[in-house]
């Protein structure tokens, strides 16, 4: 299962949705067993950052109920990435928007490799997905894509937007003109690349509340 996060602080938490940190979330399909029977559990969990050749081990910190976000935090390195600027001012319907992701996941990074690199990946990694991502990573090759849009629908629990994205772009950051975080990617409308959606900022209230309290507690 690959998503998309963004860091928020210098203590290492990430943003991100609820359904990547816990995929069973609203959707039984993802589990091939009776969720009534069996609890689902994820073994573990690594994130990758643009230019760290390591992966870093994630722990979930926060889950909301009421919308698809999940806070996660990492340990950083001393070479830390730089965190992200978040906008709590009610985002403008037709204004411009960035939107930053992995959509496809690992397919959507090997698309943008050479051939004679892919065929050294290849040899390296063989057949295990896990090592051909450790493999992308010791290249440096893990890098996020960008799309741009413009907001259409700007609601309390949602904004819509036209910057495309697919599966695998969940929990990626929505910026403004500005720079600023205003949302965080969670959906997309399958039969029309024209609409996806977020969850506006404002909605991660709580969860940033218990990222800015474990970093006062450090």
């Amino acid at each position: 299962v690959f998503g998309s996060g963004f860091l928020i602080d210098t203590a290492g938490h990430i943003l991100t949705n609820h359904h990547v940190l816990q995929p069973w979330w609203h959707n039984a399909q993802a589990i091939p067993v009776p969720s009534d029977t069996f609890e689902p559990t994820i073994e573990s969990m690594w994130a990758y950052f643009p230019g760290y050749e390591t992966p870093m081990p994630l722990h979930v910190r926060g889950l909301s109920e009421d919308f698809d976000l999940g806070l996660a935090s990492v340990d950083l390195p001393q070479s830390r990435p730089r965190p992200v600027t978040i906008d709590q001012q009610a985002a403008i319907s037709g204004s411009p928007v960035v939107l930053i992701g992995y959509p496809t996941g690992v397919q959507g990074i090997l698309a943008r490799v050479d051939e004679p690199t892919l065929k050294q990946i290849a040899r390296a990694a063989g057949n295990d997905t896990e090592g051909l991502v450790q493999e992308l990573a010791r290249r440096k090759l893990i890098r996020p894509l960008v799309t741009q849009g413009h907001l259409g629908v700007v609601g309390p629990d949602r904004l819509v937007y036209d910057a495309q994205t697919t599966h695998g772009g969940s929990g990626g950051p929505v910026f403004d003109a500005n720079g600023k975080v205003i949302g965080v990617n969670f959906a997309v409308l399958s039969d029309f690349s024209g609409s996806n959606f977020a969850v506006p900022i404002s909605r991660a209230a709580s969860l940033l509340a218990t990222a800015k309290s474990a970093q006062a507690a450090r």
